[in-house]
């Protein structure tokens, strides 16, 4: 199965994500890019259960860093990976608790990395993006503010961040604190879907209530 592809934001390439603990970065038929051999394998490690057993580790995220020059995927085990354009893992993220992922976005520099899923929190990270390989570290925000499963989330500049969730609910975070800024209520299903118009002054949702709604700030 095939979850997730994202375009090179410059270039005919794109990144699939998938079911067999792969990402995979793809060109065009007949397009050559120099210093890149494609296809290029992206393979992430097999997942271990509470009980040991070795299972698989569907890869369901992938997205293009604004550059085009790093990929970060996000995993059933909660992992959050970033790569090179080569394909060379360049940092990953293992916050403690983290479950699969639901949403995994840049914000619009490029500096920051939000991702959310099946545990109910939103993990902001700070990769260094130097080319070394590292262990955690970098972590900005944990929002631990909803109470069922975050399906998505959407940056309105490079410092807020909206989080929708399975609780009915959209939160506005600010990295510089820990608290939530605005909460959204009105749903009455799960938010599946969110979206900053361009002024960022007006932001959308979509919800299982069959529902979409338009919110002011």
């Amino acid at each position: 199965a095939a979850y997730a592809l994202s375009w090179h934001p410059t270039k005919p390439l794109l990144v699939s994500a998938g079911a067999d603990e792969k990402a995979v970065i793809s060109g065009m038929p007949g397009h050559t890019e120099s210093g890149l051999e494609l296809p290029k394998t992206l393979q992430h490690p097999q997942k271990r259960g509470i009980d040991g057993e070795v299972k698989g580790n569907d890869v369901a995220l992938s997205t293009w860093h604004p550059s085009g020059e790093f990929v970060a995927t996000g995993c059933f085990d909660g992992a959050v990976r970033v790569w090179t354009e080569s394909g060379t893992l360049a940092q990953e993220f293992n916050e403690p608790g983290l479950r699969a992922l639901f949403s995994l976005e840049w914000n619009p520099r490029g500096n920051l990395l939000a991702a959310g899923g099946l545990d109910k929190t939103v993990a902001v990270y700070r990769p260094s993006l130097g080319g070394q390989v590292q262990q955690d570290g970098g972590l900005v925000q944990h929002y631990k503010h909803h109470s069922a499963p975050i399906l998505d989330l959407a940056w309105r500049d490079d410092f807020t961040l909206a989080s929708a969730s399975a609780d009915h609910s959209i939160q506005e975070h600010s990295v510089e604190s820990e608290n939530v800024v605005l909460c959204y209520t009105g749903h009455t299903g799960e938010v599946n879907s969110i979206a900053y118009d361009p002024s960022g002054t007006l932001l959308a949702s979509a919800s299982d209530d069959r529902t979409s709604k338009i919110w002011t700030r």
